[in-house]
């Protein structure tokens, strides 16, 4: 699976809102893969550099073209409202950047900070 166009945006009343473009790719799919909208809604919460995201709302809705994957998508969403909370530690914060290290998985991930004009 591949992940682009991804946007986490962190607003100050602890609510978040993660929307990306996911592509599965495989033998049994079409070769450009199979394309997703992903929107994931919920609230988020810093304590001494540890990040807890907490998945509420989770939407996935294939690419025009690929309507008939209603019901896979919909089990993608169902997926990530029922994922634990994530936690990362936060290894970097400062004004043009956000480095994550997720606790789990040790997985590391950094994030540039987009102009308020760009975000909307």
């Amino acid at each position: 699976m591949e992940t682009s166009d991804g946007r986490t945006e962190y607003a100050e009343d602890g609510r978040f809102r993660y929307r990306a473009r996911q592509t599965i790719y495989g033998p049994q799919v079409p070769e450009a893969g199979l394309s997703f909208r992903v929107t994931v809604e919920g609230r988020w919460a810093l304590d001494d550099r540890i990040l807890t995201e907490r998945i509420e709302q989770a939407t996935v809705t294939p690419e025009l073209g690929f309507a008939s994957l209603q019901r896979l998508a919909k089990q993608m969403g169902d997926q990530a409202r029922n994922q634990p909370p994530g936690v990362s530690d936060v290894v970097e914060l400062s004004a043009p950047k956000l480095v994550l290290r997720d606790r789990d998985t040790g997985q590391v991930v950094s994030y540039r900070r987009a102009s308020r004009q760009a975000a909307r």
